[in-house]
């Protein structure tokens, strides 16, 4: 007995939702496999065979989904330079004055870079030697957070504006003190250097008196960071789940860090929180740390989104 025309079709349609949502996943790997890689090999040293070893896929797969190591890597490097940039944005606007702005923005970029040392490096250092097509991007994302760092000119009486072009540059001298440190290895923890980075933006535009005191400020925000990462009491430690410590576990992590500062976050804001273009790779991704209970779920119910937060565990 065959089955009616409309079963087939949603039939059919379950069948192409499952395969879209495997190719997501397999997308998805292979973008973490490029992330270890290269940060192990550098762009030039990375070939498909490696990625598509480490990523569990096959060279045909890969092909199929990215077609060459130089088009996989601008997939990467815009996946993994959103992230920063849109907690870059996220922090500025919390920002009480432009000033402390500028601190919250530069303590979640050097807060990121600490606790994701291979994305770090590819948002760092392998966006530069990549294709035409990484660069650009990167340089796309650069605007809005010039525009940020410009926004106080508006507040500034006209003798006392910098030249036009001093918010690109200061942020593109960020970059490259950034760069200098990371290839040198003086870093990291990047977080000590929240001090020095803030007077040096603020310094242009309000003058030595603010710069001296953001970079006041930020030193000891510096410093109680550093407290806040190894002063924890250790009756208060739980054992990381070992999926965590997975080499290829990015992306989980950086959800669990996410879910700490954003608790009853739905799917959709933890994608975008995270950098996850899919909403399918999102789901997944949480359905998974739901199942080893690093994260626990309250359903929105019909028409109304999910609420995630942390387990005990996480």
């Amino acid at each position: 007995m065959s089955l009616p025309v409309e079963d087939r079709g949603a039939l059919r349609r379950s069948h192409g939702g499952e395969r879209q949502q495997i190719a997501e996943m397999q997308r998805a790997r292979i973008l973490e496999a490029m992330t270890e890689i290269v940060a192990e090999r550098g762009l030039h040293g990375t070939t498909i065979a490696a990625v598509a070893k480490q990523a569990r896929v096959s060279r045909l797969t890969f092909a199929e989904a990215y077609g060459s190591v130089e088009q996989a890597f601008v997939a990467l490097v815009e996946q993994v330079t959103e992230w920063p940039a849109n907690l870059i944005a996220a922090a500025f606007e919390g920002g009480e004055c432009w000033r402390a702005s500028i601190l919250a923005g530069l303590e979640a970029l050097l807060v990121f870079l600490d606790a994701e040392p291979a994305l770090a490096r590819v948002c760092v250092i392998d966006a530069l030697a990549g294709p035409q097509a990484a660069l650009e991007h990167r340089a796309r994302l650069l605007e809005p957070l010039v525009a940020l760092v410009d926004s106080v000119r508006e507040t500034l009486p006209r003798s006392r504006q910098p030249p036009p072009h001093t918010a690109e540059a200061v942020v593109v001298s960020v970059a490259g003190l950034l760069h200098a440190r990371m290839v040198s290895g003086q870093a990291p923890p990047f977080t000590k250097l929240l001090g020095e980075l803030a007077e040096h933006m603020v310094f242009p535009f309000l003058g030595s008196k603010d710069a001296a005191e953001a970079a006041k400020i930020g030193n000891r925000r510096s410093h109680a960071i550093a407290r806040e990462r190894f002063a924890r009491p250790p009756a208060l430690r739980v054992p990381i789940p070992k999926q965590l410590h997975h080499a290829r576990a990015s992306r989980a992590r950086a959800c669990v860090l996410y879910l700490a500062e954003n608790p009853g976050a739905s799917n959709q804001k933890i994608a975008s929180g995270i950098g996850i273009r899919h909403l399918g790779q999102a789901s997944t991704l949480l359905a998974r740390l739901e199942e080893i209970e690093v994260l626990t779920k309250r359903t929105g119910g019909a028409g109304r989104p999910n609420a995630w937060r942390l387990s005990s565990h996480g």
